[in-house]
């Protein structure tokens, strides 16, 4: 297993789901649409209109200590 597939098994987002961002030691939280990785995972964060670069390794500390959390959405889409 190389350094990607081994970063991807431990720390696996949703692709176009929404995220929960917090700053460690802060209060402060962002919302954010995780739109995929290529050499580092790539949050939209919607309160700041701009795209945050988070490294596989910094991923993986967020989320062993709960910095990111997915966000739970009830859409539904109708015809019109």
């Amino acid at each position: 297993m190389d350094y990607d597939e081994m970063t991807e098994h431990i720390v696996k987002f949703e692709v176009g789901a929404l995220y929960e961002l917090k700053t460690w030691g802060s209060d402060r939280r962002m919302l954010a649409l995780y739109t995929g990785m290529l050499q580092a995972h790539i949050f939209y964060v919607f309160a700041e209109n701009r795209r945050m670069y988070i490294s596989n390794s910094r991923a993986i500390r967020m989320d062993q200590i709960k910095l990111i959390t997915k966000v739970e959405t009830d859409v539904t889409a109708t015809e019109r």
